[in-house]
């Protein structure tokens, strides 16, 4: 009897100690199952997606950040990182389920909760990338621990924060090494999974609701709305994102890149020498929308344009057009970068599955490698030429009633990365359908000619689709009685002056871009213009060819100026000088090592170009004689000569754009 009893008891402690260890035990995929990894891992990317839009919010809307977000930013994050930490517990709950010393709950703690606290750092600019890495893994590292030594705790954070992880729950409460604590009591009813998702849902709404009131100051006119005149022309304007004159056959390039854009012209006025204000994205649309220089403008790389200056858009939505913007750059043309404002309705964001992983910023890094490395052919973020007629076209056809609109279009077809569709693929690439400009890294003589055949073949394409846009408005006959401007923000370089991309220079492959305007009823068709002009010049413009110069007067001088006959509020010299600004060092600079530093403005007046920087280095390029601008006049005796002139000339013009004016309404 005494024997039974002692072997009972060993057996009872045995039992007793293998529970206790197995308790004590790692908690890996094989005891838990593969589906608690994924909660998890999906409920630290919720957290993390949350955190992430709560800081860039404050970022936005305390700090006055630019942080190249979407209204639906606010959903899309967290939406992306569920996504890629559920990949994570998908991954890392296989490998434990078939290797469980290999992967434990602690291991997946610590993986998830590292990237976690690395991707919120990376929204700091106080910290060097190493040590983001080296707090993260800190931080990582003690909460993993403490919570896989309190599995209990883990499931309450998850159990209160999610709702519908009463499912995780129920899938797990009767296994026996759940990491829900049963006595704990802690188990959501229907009522609690209904409240706390239908409050998510509400919660996201809300704040892409709060998200798209804040950037949308665009819609409401600053100024008195008139009825439009009877008869008044539409207003088409279209801008070729990143489009150098140099590189189209319209101003005799050798390759067939523009027939379009030829046979548009024929229609229109050629303008053979027309400048950009910058030689990138935002401040040159900006200058084009508002007439003035981009020193007199708030718009910087991380900057967007303020409400200072009154647009081109709400001046005519003030009169009485309907107003809409179609853009295919989403970084320096959204909404947050204030080209909106005065416009009804403006299309930027997309909401395809790439560009959910792009709203995050740890998906933004995916993304680019994934670019560089031509995992990816498209760049996300971007429209194509084909959407972007998609788009207004459609716009055009909803249209209920008969007030003339003003349509803007921004295409970013030959934007870096350059990726033609076959034929023009196979026309001008040799097949490769991909080219990108790596800033970072010095291009040889055979990758910057590779890079050229994609970008020629990127124009190609793009002319190709703005046939297909004029075919189908002339068809609906929109074009009869509509002003036309076709022009581009700035060109690109392919190894001139050792740079490539765009930015960093006040070039002329930078600074000449292509302009051809079509005048209602087919005035001055065939015409060119070889004289030098400004695309400040635009807004002016197009109030007085739409008869409404004398109601708001914008900056510069209106291109009507060539044709004497056409009516005028002021009178103007046919030729001015074009002045040009690269207010910040910031942005694409590298290539074979040269670098461009400081700000930099340029003057262009008689055929000569001048170019001083920030650290009073002047150069002169005679554009007539030398029009790729090897030969610096300003190291020549009779070059210098001229350079007190352009100085003179430089400062004067620096000190009438910052003189401040009120624009009348």
């Amino acid at each position: 009897m005494s024997a039974a009893v002692n072997i009972s008891e060993t057996a009872c402690t045995k039992r007793q100690a293998a529970t206790a260890s197995q308790r004590d035990a790692p908690l890996s995929a094989a005891r838990t199952g593969i589906l608690a990894f994924i909660v998890i891992a999906v409920w630290i990317g919720l957290v993390t997606g949350l955190a992430e839009v709560g800081l860039v919010t404050i970022k936005k809307f305390a700090m006055g950040a630019y942080v190249h977000r979407g209204p639906h930013f606010v959903w899309m994050v967290p939406s992306s990182y569920c996504v890629i930490f559920g990949l994570i517990g998908i991954s890392m709950g296989v490998v434990g389920r078939i290797f469980p010393r290999w992967v434990s709950l602690r291991t997946l703690l610590l993986v998830c909760l590292l990237l976690a606290f690395w991707i919120l750092l990376l929204l700091t600019e106080r910290f060097w990338m190493s040590a983001r890495l080296i707090l993260a893994a800190g931080l990582a590292v003690q909460m993993s621990s403490w919570l896989a030594r309190h599995p209990a705790w883990c499931d309450g954070l998850v159990s209160l924060t999610l709702g519908w992880s009463s499912l995780y729950i129920r899938l797990f409460r009767q296994r026996q090494y759940s990491l829900l604590n049963r006595e704990s009591g802690m188990m959501p009813s229907r009522r609690d999974l209904l409240v706390s998702t239908g409050a998510a849902v509400v919660g996201l709404s809300a704040g892409t609701l709060a998200w798209s009131r804040g950037l949308t100051t665009h819609s409401k006119t600053r100024y008195q709305v008139k009825p439009a005149a009877a008869g008044s022309p539409n207003l088409l304007f279209i801008v070729l994102d990143t489009v150098r004159a140099q590189s189209l056959s319209l101003y005799g390039y050798k390759r067939s890149t523009s027939p379009n854009l030829e046979r548009l012209a024929k229609l229109g006025v050629r303008f053979d020498r027309a400048i950009a204000t910058a030689p990138w994205t935002l401040p040159s649309h900006a200058g084009m929308f508002t007439g003035r220089f981009p020193t007199e403008l708030s718009c910087d790389w991380t900057i967007p344009l303020d409400a200072a200056q009154p647009t081109l858009a709400e001046a005519l939505a003030a009169h009485g057009y309907e107003t809409a913007g179609f853009v295919g750059n989403n970084h320096y043309c959204s909404q947050e970068s204030g080209l909106g404002r005065g416009f009804q309705y403006y299309e930027d964001q997309m909401l395809s599955p790439g560009d959910i992983l792009d709203s995050s910023s740890f998906g933004r890094i995916v993304t680019a490698k994934m670019q560089l490395t031509g995992v990816m052919h498209d760049e996300v973020n971007r429209k194509s030429a084909k959407q972007v007629n998609e788009s207004v076209l459609g716009w055009l056809s909803g249209r209920r009633n008969e007030r003339p609109f003003f349509a803007f279009l921004n295409y970013y077809d030959a934007h870096d990365p350059y990726c033609p569709p076959g034929e023009f693929a196979q026309e001008f690439c040799g097949g490769r359908s991909r080219g990108t400009l790596d800033p970072n890294k010095s291009h040889s003589a055979i990758e910057l000619r590779e890079l050229r055949d994609a970008y020629d073949g990127a124009i190609a394409s793009l002319d190709h689709h703005i046939g297909h846009l004029f075919s189908a408005l002339e068809h609906r006959g929109a074009l009869k009685n509509t002003l036309v401007v076709i022009v581009s923000d700035h060109g690109e370089h392919f190894g001139e002056h050792n740079l490539i991309c765009h930015g960093n220079s006040l070039y002329m492959p930078l600074l000449a871009v292509p302009l051809v305007v079509l005048f209602p009823r087919g005035k001055h068709a065939g015409e060119v213009i070889s004289e030098t002009v400004s695309l400040r010049d635009l807004p002016t413009t197009v109030m007085n060819v739409l008869g409404l110069g004398d109601t708001f007067h914008f900056p510069g001088q209106s291109l009507l100026r060539f044709w004497p006959g056409e009516n005028l509020t002021t009178s103007v010299a046919k030729s001015s000088p074009a002045f040009s600004e690269r207010r910040s060092s910031f942005g694409p600079t590298v290539a074979k090592g040269f670098v461009q530093i400081g700000p930099q403005s340029s003057l262009i007046c008689n055929n000569l170009h001048y170019i001083k920087t920030g650290n009073a280095c002047e150069e002169l390029y005679d554009l007539r004689r030398d029009p790729l601008e090897e030969c610096d006049l300003a190291k020549t005796d009779n070059g210098r000569h001229e350079l007190p002139q352009f100085r003179s000339a430089l400062e004067r013009m620096l000190v009438l754009a910052r003189t401040p004016s009120v624009a009348q309404a």
